[in-house]
C-alpha cells in the first residue's frame, strides 16, 4: 500500500496509471482507510469514472484504520461535486426492526440523511428469504449437512451441465 501512495504522489504517474482505467468502482468504502482514499482520489482526480458504495451508518472498521471521514467527504472532493444515490429500500428486515435503526442512524454527529424502509411488516415471515437465499434450522436429528443441499438442488438448477466444454 505504501508503495502505491508513493507511486500516487508523482503526478504523471498518477495520472498515467489512473488513464488506463475507464472506471473504478469501490465497494464498502466506508471500512477505507486514509492511505487507499488518497490513493484512489489520486487516480480518479476529477472524479470521472469513479463510483465509490458504501453505508456511512455502517463504518465498524476503526480498529483497523478504516475513517468514515472518507464516504462523508467524498462528494465534495469533486467540482461539481458527486452525485449521491441513496438506497433505503431494505428486502430483509421488518419496519419494526428498521424504525429501530432509523432513530439509532439519527443520533449520528454527522451522517448521510436516509430513512430505511421496507413493505414487510413484522407479522410477515420468509419461508426462503429473498433472491438467491436459503433459510434452514436444523434440528436434533435432522442433519441441516443434508437437508440444505437436497433443498438447494431443487430450488437451484443444475447448472453443472451449462459450463464451458
Amino acid at each position: 500500500m505504501l508503495y502505491w501512495a508513493q507511486t500516487m504522489s508523482d503526478p504523471r504517474l498518477a495520472e498515467d496509471i489512473g488513464g488506463r482505467f475507464d472506471h473504478i468502482l469501490v465497494d464498502e468504502y466506508q471500512d477505507s482507510n486514509r492511505l487507499q482514499g488518497s490513493i484512489l482520489l489520486a487516480l480518479k482526480p476529477d472524479g470521472r469514472g469513479l463510483t465509490v458504495v458504501g453505508d456511512d451508518a455502517q463504518s465498524i472498521y476503526s480498529f483497523r484504520a478504516a475513517t468514515v471521514r472518507n464516504i462523508l467527504d467524498f462528494p465534495n472532493a469533486f467540482n461539481p461535486a458527486a452525485d449521491i444515490i441513496t438506497l433505503d429500500r431494505n428486502y430483509r428486515s421488518t419496519q419494526p426492526i428498521l424504525a429501530a435503526a432509523n432513530g439509532v442512524i439519527g443520533l449520528a454527529a454527522e451522517r448521510f440523511t436516509k430513512n430505511l424502509w421496507t413493505e414487510r411488516q413484522s407479522a410477515e415471515r420468509s419461508r426462503r428469504g429473498g433472491p438467491g437465499q436459503l433459510h434452514h434450522r436444523a434440528s436434533a436429528g435432522k442433519p441441516g449437512g443434508r437437508h440444505i443441499p437436497q433443498t438447494a438442488g431443487r430450488i437451484v438448477p443444475d447448472i453443472s451441465s451449462q459450463r464451458p466444454a
